[in-house]
């Protein structure tokens, strides 16, 4: 059995911080999201303590499947508030982001070799 330790810092900091926020699954592919911290990308500035980025992750169901990460943001308190049209290795999400009084919605289309925002 071999154990090899990473040495890629920021890597070490993702996996570290990283929140998982929501995860779907199909017959064909799984999609997990994860939460960051936008402090753990910039420098430490007061201002950015509730901005965050959002890591996608994306895996087909086979037995060598592609798998993509995709790196959205920063957002102002994101939150996933839809998934819509899911099917085979594809899907439509909705992201809410923004301060509480003007939230604004992101449309994004994702599959394992793109993420597009359909509307900001």
């Amino acid at each position: 059995m071999n154990v090899t330790r990473f040495n890629d810092a920021q890597l070490i900091k993702i996996l570290n911080y990283a929140n998982l926020i929501e995860g779907i699954a199909s017959d064909y592919f799984d999609v997990k999201v994860y939460s960051i911290e936008n402090d753990l990308f910039t420098s430490k500035d007061k201002r950015s303590k509730s901005l965050y980025r959002l890591l996608i992750a994306v895996s087909e169901s086979d037995e060598f499947p592609q798998q993509s990460v995709y790196d959205i943001g920063p957002l102002l308190n994101p939150v996933i508030v839809d998934w819509v049209d899911i099917k085979d290795c594809e899907t439509n999400f909705i992201i809410e982001h923004g301060n509480p009084i003007q939230r604004k919605q992101l449309k994004l289309y994702l599959n394992t070799n793109e993420l597009v925002v359909i509307n900001q």
